[in-house]
């Protein structure tokens, strides 16, 4: 299962998540419940 990297768009928190591809992306920050982007990075390899 990949994981995947999300900022929140409130309280700028970052945090990871590993998820299935099928998985829809998370919507809430665990901090502060604001709404979370997921961000763009390099795969591994």
């Amino acid at each position: 299962m990949p994981t995947y990297e999300y900022e929140c768009n409130r309280c700028h928190v970052r945090f990871e998540r590993r998820q299935s591809m099928k998985d829809e992306p998370l919507k809430e920050c665990p901090e502060c419940g604001g709404d979370v982007q997921r961000m763009v990075s390099g795969g591994s390899g």
